[in-house]
């Protein structure tokens, strides 16, 4: 949903000459694949700190 934002403040600071704010937005198909196996494991973790507690 934030696409449209970090986009616009890409091309923001592309037209006064400077690097983008957020250079991510083309991310490889391996990393995407890493940030979810760490998002599932910190979700699972957390979860589990909710069981205990």
């Amino acid at each position: 949903m934030w696409t449209p934002l970090f986009r616009g403040i890409n091309e923001l600071n592309r037209s006064l000459g400077m690097n983008d704010a957020y250079p991510f937005d083309n991310i490889s198909p391996a990393v995407k694949g890493k940030l979810h196996l760490v998002h599932r494991a910190i979700s699972a973790f957390r979860d589990q700190q909710r069981l205990a507690a």
